[in-house]
């Protein structure tokens, strides 16, 4: 229930920031101890976002991850 919430506030600030561009769309979400990754497509670009979480289930110190997909 707690990653659901944390996936859905992520995803709606997500959005929200995207303004007219396009949207963020959260693809996977991995999470240990303290720290959660958010896999998004962007346009045709892909990355990550890693935060820590609170006790509450709040996030902190967000920040995207260099990123390389290989096929």
């Amino acid at each position: 229930m707690k990653r659901c919430l944390i996936f859905a506030v992520f995803l709606a600030a997500a959005v929200a920031s995207s303004g007219c561009g396009s949207p963020r769309v959260v693809r996977g979400i991995t999470s240990r101890a303290d720290q959660v990754k958010f896999l998004y497509y962007e346009g045709g670009d892909t990355g990550v976002v890693k935060c820590r979480v609170a006790g509450d289930g709040t996030l902190s110190e967000c920040r995207p991850m260099t990123v390389s997909l290989e096929n």
